[in-house]
């Protein structure tokens, strides 16, 4: 038990200095846009000035409000708090996610020396070019991913649940609401499949007092996040469907090409491409080609959790169906009326499901194959944050924001106090800028004209 505890500690920590090196290399030198402080701007406005009807994304990411008004309590802001709140965010995460893969049974017990190798790996869903998913921006849905895959590992090993009082039951139902109220895209790409699982194991009469004790907590759960994103209305919050609930079909003669466009985003989001594949430096080719060995180890442990699906764990299932329930779902809706256009942070899902059977890979697997890839595993992890640092160095003298500081002057020394401007540039300009000046978001459009 003493050497499993040194073993999850060292792995924890090699996982948070990854991160935080990852979030670095990127932050100090990436000018943010709007996304990346929209909801520190929506705070500020509700805390310093008040609002009359606001609307909001659905995805409303409340859990890491608390974290929002602490760094502004501390000075911490602009493009320093925007890097704060993702190293914080996404060590919570990536320590969610490895929580989950040991609650779950992914990683078992007795813990082997590869098993750090195993747990530092959840440091790469922000590393392997996935930035763009995960990394910089703290205003993604990394923290709720982690918390929702923990969640279904927590309700795959409750043992007991028809001893549990109803005030812990109503407790838990109320904590997996929030994590659905805060991003309804966990609920339909994580939850369901973990309910379709758990629907499944029905047949099965060992595990039908557990299955329904998972049942009732993910359609409870449902049902409250519905109610409670229903009370927002009586402060005068509106939640709105991304892309105003606008969907579009993919119509049966436009799957061949949609389903290509799909593979061809998700294999440049894990930069296994091939520009990727043939990188003139080497240090960006053997990464690539380690991230490569990755994904088959993703692939391989999706294969073990379907050949011994009856005992395998009910995240280890719900991880394999995720996995085939983002790719369906991106494949046959679009918020474009374009089926070549694929969106890759929807593909969020399948990153980190492809990360857990990986991990799962690795710890089953035995003998040289098993070595072979920890040892893979450890090498990767390793370059990862070494190129990270190098990149952090390198740009260590960038000055990200200078624009918005230089615009920012000079509309202070011109003695403005309001500035008009389109949601990309003022949101961005108001949270970078010092003064009195107030940024107010405009849109302007041939139907609505200028409001």
């Amino acid at each position: 038990m003493r050497a499993d505890r040194r073993l999850l500690v060292l792995a924890l920590g090699i996982m948070a200095v990854a991160m935080v090196v990852g979030v670095g290399a990127v932050g100090w030198s990436l000018d943010g846009n709007s996304d990346y402080y929209a909801w520190q701007r929506l705070l500020h406005i509700w805390v310093h000035q008040g609002h009359g009807q606001a609307w909001i994304s659905e995805d409303l990411f409340l859990s890491r409000f608390p974290l929002y008004l602490l760094l502004d309590a501390i000075g911490v802001d602009g493009q320093r708090g925007v890097v704060a709140a993702s190293m914080v965010l996404n060590v919570a995460a990536g320590a969610a996610f490895a929580g989950a893969l040991l609650v779950g049974g992914v990683v078992r017990r007795p813990m082997r020396a590869a098993t750090i190798a195993v747990l530092a790996l959840t440091a790469t869903w922000t590393a392997i070019t996935w930035d763009e998913v995960f990394l910089f921006n703290p205003n993604s849905r990394s923290l709720e991913l982690g918390l929702a895959v923990l969640g279904v590992a927590w309700l795959g090993r409750e043992t007991a649940p028809d001893r549990m009082r109803t005030a812990r039951f109503a407790l838990v139902v109320a904590a997996f609401a929030l994590l659905w109220l805060s991003d309804p895209f966990v609920l339909y790409l994580v939850a369901l499949p973990a309910a379709v699982v758990a629907a499944s194991d029905l047949l099965v009469p060992a595990r039908r007092i557990g299955t329904r004790f998972v049942l009732a907590v993910l359609a409870g759960s449902a049902a409250l996040a519905w109610l409670f994103r229903r009370a927002l209305e009586l402060i005068d919050l509106s939640a709105v469907p991304v892309g105003n609930g606008r969907r579009f079909i993919t119509s049966a003669g436009d799957v061949p090409d949609r389903m290509r466009a799909v593979v061809d985003e998700l294999v440049r989001v894990l930069g296994v491409n091939g520009s990727d594949l043939t990188a003139s430096a080497l240090d960006d080719l053997a990464l690539a080609w380690l991230r490569l060995a990755l994904v088959g180890l993703g692939i391989t442990g999706a294969v073990l959790v379907v050949r011994s699906w009856a005992r395998s764990s009910l995240l280890a299932r719900t991880l394999v169906v995720a996995l085939v329930a983002d790719l369906g779902a991106v494949t046959m809706t679009n918020l474009v009326d374009d089926p070549k256009f694929v969106i890759g942070r929807y593909l969020s899902v399948a990153l980190i499901t492809l990360l857990g059977l990986a991990a799962l890979a690795v710890d089953q697997l035995r003998g040289r194959v098993g070595a072979a890839a920890a040892v893979a595993v450890a090498v990767f992890v390793v370059g990862v944050v070494a190129a990270n640092a190098n990149t952090w160095w390198d740009t260590r003298n960038v000055t990200p924001g200078a624009d918005a500081s230089a615009l920012n002057a000079a509309i202070n020394a011109q003695g403005w106090d309001r500035v008009y401007g389109s949601y990309w540039m003022a949101i961005r300009h108001a949270e970078l800028g010092a003064g009195d000046v107030r940024w107010v978001t405009v849109e302007c459009d041939r139907k609505h004209g200028l409001r």
